[in-house]
């Protein structure tokens, strides 16, 4: 039975190391105010905070604005109240504040007026005075009454969920504070319960989360397990927006909500793979059959501003069961946009299909895993190894193919064309679906308050430099093929770089930087790596699942339409490759020339009787 509420409310000005009062400024941001002289003003438009303590909790307060909201600086959020753990400092009659979502200190540092919470350990500056004894103004009041029911919820569900359902409440700051004050287990229960009371995806307590619209039909989803849509339209472009790696994460009440709700799902299959492409039709097939060898059951594939025939493809294999196909394409107006990070958001953070299987392995079109023959090209004896060592995430390093001095593409297996290559030290990951939110190109990410465990495919440590090692892996390799022929390598190139900058509506051969030029001519010259052929085991399997995947409906039609449409659009994009490089100031003459002799050796080839 829990204690009842103090009928009091104790609130206190907060007063920093430099004895300056604790205000917001005339953006909100919690701020170093003046310096106090016993006289409590609002000076200059800058309205003192209040922290409101309550004596059932004495490790958790409220920081309280004077005026309506409050910001803390670097999350650009405005709330009611900011929550934030209380702990003794190292002077008597202080305290120190600790954010719960980042896990830092706040800090009044002198040579800032604003109070960041980006301190590891708290040390003089964190320190803090709680002055006791100064009337609260009753907007404050209001407030900590709310703070209060919080509370109260800390150890009532059934109070919580009523008080994040109260229209008259701001649901998207009181769920969130949920999330961050609670257990991560009783958080999950809590976000369980909040899942079943969810009756429609346009009605209900998610849709007052107004900020994130997306949320609802989010919600809806995950509780019948199916996707709404197929096509991923412009209200998910926020996932592909610059947000980084922890904003998103971070700072988002609905995502976070959905993090927890998702870690109720109990897979009942093993393996899936995800990837992004575009204009890629050429090695769907192939991509597809060889994962299929090697253990994976279910395939989710995102793709956008396919020129090359590739939806009709995708659109097949889908029917037949065999991927799940999103459409990813962005609105024309979109503007910057990473529709990789925006893929992975969604798969990992709201598609729900996807938490039917326990790992999830990412990789590109142009990468291809490939287990040790010690374990019969079957990857999941591989991960169900490390998971009996409670591993979270398994990296496999990449094995670089080049270009074997071909100039262009032909309908073989690229493991049989490509037979040169040379150890990489950055990797690719498979990870426990439900642990994980979100995924970069090489490796999941976690959240500042939970902890995972990384080995490598061999068993071994990884938690620094996740993306990259640098000793042999032996149990599993990824074959990266992303050289290839010279009309490959443009073709690639012509798709635009995944670098933020938004859709290349327009295909042309664009790079950013001048390495993707001067290093191909020497490639191709040296013939660069060292004989390859780890291959030959597993492209007997690989090349029967490819015919079975022809014999499906639609499925053969599509792929001659996509090589049809690459041999229409490859000769000018090659071509015209001479023209872009000669213009570049970065690349100098004898590289350029490298460039315009390799164009010309393909130019010949393609003129010469086959």
């Amino acid at each position: 039975m829990s204690t009842p509420a103090p009928e009091i409310l104790t609130s206190h000005l907060l007063v920093g190391h430099f004895n300056k009062i604790i205000i917001t400024d005339h953006d909100n941001v919690l701020s170093q105010g003046p310096l106090h002289d016993g006289e409590i003003n609002i000076i200059n438009n800058h309205n003192p905070v209040y922290l409101y303590l309550d004596t059932r909790r004495r490790d958790i307060g409220f920081i309280i604005p004077y005026n309506d909201t409050i910001c803390i600086l670097d999350q650009n959020i405005q709330r009611p109240f900011q929550p934030v753990w209380i702990s003794a400092a190292c002077i008597e009659g202080c305290v120190t504040l600790k954010d719960p979502m980042s896990g830092q200190f706040y800090s009044n540092k002198p040579e800032f007026n604003a109070l960041p919470a980006n301190v590891t350990s708290a040390h003089e500056w964190e320190c803090f005075v709680p002055l006791a004894g100064v009337p609260a103004p009753e907007q404050v009041k209001a407030t900590a009454r709310l703070c209060q029911k919080i509370i109260d919820g800390l150890t009532s569900p059934a109070s919580a969920i009523d008080l994040i359902k109260d229209k008259n409440h701001p649901t998207s700051a009181i769920l969130e504070t949920f999330l961050t004050l609670l257990p991560n287990n009783l958080a999950e229960i809590l976000c369980w319960k909040l899942l079943a009371d969810v009756s429609s995806p346009t009605e209900g307590w998610p849709t007052q989360l107004q900020n994130e619209p997306w949320f609802s039909e989010a919600c809806w989803a995950l509780k019948t397990r199916k996707s709404t849509q197929r096509r991923i339209d412009k209200e998910f472009d926020f996932l592909g927006t610059g947000y980084g790696t922890t904003s998103y994460r971070a700072w988002s009440p609905a995502h976070r909500f959905l993090r927890h709700a998702r870690r109720r799902i109990h897979p009942t299959k093993e393996l899936a793979l995800l990837g992004t492409a575009r204009d890629e039709g050429l090695y769907i097939l192939e991509w597809i059959a060889h994962h299929r060898c090697i253990g994976v059951e279910h395939i989710f594939l995102y793709s956008n501003n396919n020129t090359d025939g590739s939806d009709e493809l995708l659109k097949a294999l889908d029917t037949a069961g065999i991927i799940t196909w999103f459409d990813n394409s962005p609105a024309l107006d979109a503007g910057k946009i990473n529709l990789q990070d925006k893929a992975y958001g969604h798969a990992l953070g709201i598609m729900p299909e996807i938490l039917d299987y326990k790992w999830t392995l990412v990789v590109d079109l142009d990468e291809y895993v490939l287990p040790s023959p010690l374990w019969n090209n079957d990857l999941r004896p591989i991960l169900r190894m490390h998971e009996a060592q409670g591993a979270d995430s398994i990296s496999f390093p990449w094995q670089v193919f080049y270009t074997s001095q071909h100039l262009t593409w032909t309908d073989d297996l690229l493991g049989k064309r490509y037979t040169h290559s040379g150890p990489h030290p950055l990797v690719k990951s498979a990870f426990l679906t439900n642990r994980f939110a979100f995924s970069a190109a090489h490796h999941p990410y976690d959240y500042p308050d939970e902890t995972r465990c990384w080995l490598t495919a061999d068993g071994q440590e990884h938690s620094h430099e996740r993306h990259s090692l640098h000793h042999p892996v032996h149990n599993a390799v990824v074959c990266h093929y992303a050289v290839r022929s010279l009309e490959e390598y443009v073709w690639k190139y012509a798709r635009g770089e995944n670098d933020g900058s938004g859709v290349l509506h327009h295909k042309t051969f664009r790079f950013n930087t001048p390495d993707v030029v001067t290093r191909y001519p020497d490639y191709y010259e040296n013939n660069t790596g060292t004989p390859d052929n780890r291959y030959n085991n597993i492209f007997p399997a690989v090349e029967n699942e490819i015919r079975n995947l022809l014999s499906l409906p639609g499925v053969r039609t599509a792929k001659d339409n996509i090589i049809k449409n690459y041999q229409k659009q490859i000769t000018p994009l090659v071509k015209d490759s001479v023209s872009i490089v000669d213009k570049r100031e970065d690349i100098t003459f004898e590289q350029k020339q490298k460039w315009a002799n390799l164009v010309a050796r393909w130019s010949a080839l393609k003129a010469s009787p086959q």
